[in-house]
């Protein structure tokens, strides 16, 4: 099917191919949560891609540097390279703001600079201290806190909630 909900609600496996050629195959779940490359995370679902180079890598974790400068410490993949370019993946609902962010290991500052509400959720477009951008998701709120155009807010996710791919 080219319905994305339907594969991923219908199917045990899925495979993912690009011009005929097979990109990834495996449950909904890994493919959403561990895309194999730039191509699958950004077919899949909605992602954040930011391009930059694995700087550091050990002790279970890894550092991913952005063209920007950010530094970000993600999880590091068993067989994971140690160095070299790629794009660094979150999803939009692994991104927290304001409060949520709190003991996030990955956390920084930025500005709301697109608020979307689209009934049960609301997308942010945010604007990171250096330049870098990323869209949060979170549910839209019933009562409390919704953030505004222009106001600057904490933003923060843990490294398992990222990862680097090609």
């Amino acid at each position: 099917t080219h319905d994305q909900v339907e594969a991923l609600v219908m199917s045990d496996v899925i495979a993912v191919l690009d011009g005929g050629a097979l990109q990834q195959i495996g449950p909904p779940l890994e493919v959403y949560r561990r895309p194999a490359n730039q191509f699958v995370a950004d077919f899949i679902g909605e992602s954040n891609l930011l391009a930059g180079s694995v700087s550091d890598a050990g002790g279970g974790e890894a550092l991913f540097t952005t063209t920007r400068g950010l530094t970000v410490r993600l999880a590091a993949e068993p067989g994971a390279r140690p160095a070299g370019a790629g794009h660094m993946v979150v999803r939009p609902e692994s991104v927290r703001l304001g409060a949520g962010a709190e003991g996030a290991a990955n956390r920084y500052r930025a500005e709301i600079v697109e608020v979307l509400y689209v009934g049960d959720l609301v997308k942010y477009r945010v604007l990171m201290d250096g330049g870098d951008e990323l869209v949060a998701k979170t549910l839209a709120p019933s009562a409390g806190q919704q953030w505004a155009t222009g106001q600057r807010v904490a933003v923060g996710w843990d490294p398992g909630d990222c990862l680097t791919v090609t």
